[in-house]
């Protein structure tokens, strides 16, 4: 669709496309509608980014399109390579092993680490930079009115803005997916996830690259990080039951697995988190973000406790 395509079809409209969403997919969008010129129109609900990691991994192919957005070069200096994925029983005994070193066909890395502030930043550095885009921080949609040629998309203080399309960038509790009624099935999962961001003091090489252990009793995941960072995860038995750990506990509680290497497999306490200063952990219970509390079933709205640890 051309420029004079899309300015024809309605006049009065304040843009051609509204997104509702400003996490890495709206933000994407936004930036390849705008280097296109068209107009551009963001909400989200939130006032700011959310501050700590969550997805950590994309591959070659959104490389190229995340390129494309004009982040190439910066884009290089907050990624890490990950080669190698190995899965592994409880006992140790390897199960499938893929993935390559070096580039893929399209001249990144088969698969690329990341921490998501990191790549919002860039992204929304970019979109600010870009013409055409209004972006809205801190402004929820309330309803969505279509007629002919155009959505209405009303806000929670009762104002509107007009777009020729309207598109859902809004995530897993995605409003515009209810305010048009699209079903979703929610299969219940609510386990309770540890999940611990290390900055490293020194380099180290971890191999396998990235490891997943599949024990039924406590599966667990070992990745690598953006440049100097590494990622456990583990879930408890689904029937153990909830626990605050002790004064003290953190990563140094972990257990050590069967890995070449002898990196940490921690022991997820419940509910609760530690936060050990010496080692800079950033840690956080997966479903308990203040940002989401719908999304924990167990403790709504419960954030990380940090616990005070020996040196």
């Amino acid at each position: 669709m051309t420029d004079d395509t899309t300015r024809d079809v309605d006049a009065d409209v304040d843009a051609d496309v509204a997104i509702v969403g400003l996490g890495p997919t709206g933000l994407v969008l936004a930036i390849l509608l705008a280097q296109r010129g068209h107009r551009v129109v963001a909400f989200e609900r939130w006032p700011e980014p959310y501050p700590l990691p969550r997805a950590v991994h994309f591959d070659h192919e959104v490389g190229r399109i995340l390129q494309a957005c004009g982040i190439g070069d910066e884009l290089r200096t907050i990624i890490e390579p990950a080669g190698i994925y190995e899965w592994r029983n409880a006992a140790g005994a390897t199960l499938l092993r893929f993935g390559r070193d070096g580039d893929a066909a399209s001249g990144w890395p088969a698969s690329s680490m990341f921490s998501q502030p990191d790549l919002e930043r860039l992204l929304s550095d970019r979109l600010a930079s870009l013409d055409g885009v209004d972006v809205r921080r801190g402004v929820e949609i309330v309803a969505l009115e279509q007629r002919d040629g155009r959505v209405d998309l009303v806000t929670a203080d009762d104002r509107r803005v007009g777009a020729m399309y309207v598109v859902g960038c809004d995530g897993a509790r995605s409003t515009v997916r209810d305010l048009v009624g699209i079903e979703m099935t929610d299969h219940g999962f609510f386990y309770d996830w540890l999940i611990v961001d290390v900055e490293l003091h020194e380099p180290r090489v971890f191999e396998p690259t990235n490891l997943q252990v599949c024990d039924p009793a406590r599966p667990t995941t070992a990745l690598s990080g953006p440049v100097a960072a590494r990622r456990w995860s583990s879930c408890g038995s689904p029937t153990a039951p909830s626990t605050t750990p002790p004064r003290g506990a953190g990563v140094g509680a972990a257990r050590t697995v069967g890995h070449p290497a002898g990196q940490l497999h921690p022991r997820p306490p419940r509910r609760h988190l530690c936060c050990t200063p010496r080692l800079r952990v950033a840690c956080r219970l997966g479903c308990s973000s203040p940002a989401a509390p719908r999304r924990c079933r167990r403790s709504p709205g419960r954030g990380c406790v940090p616990v005070s640890a020996t040196p």
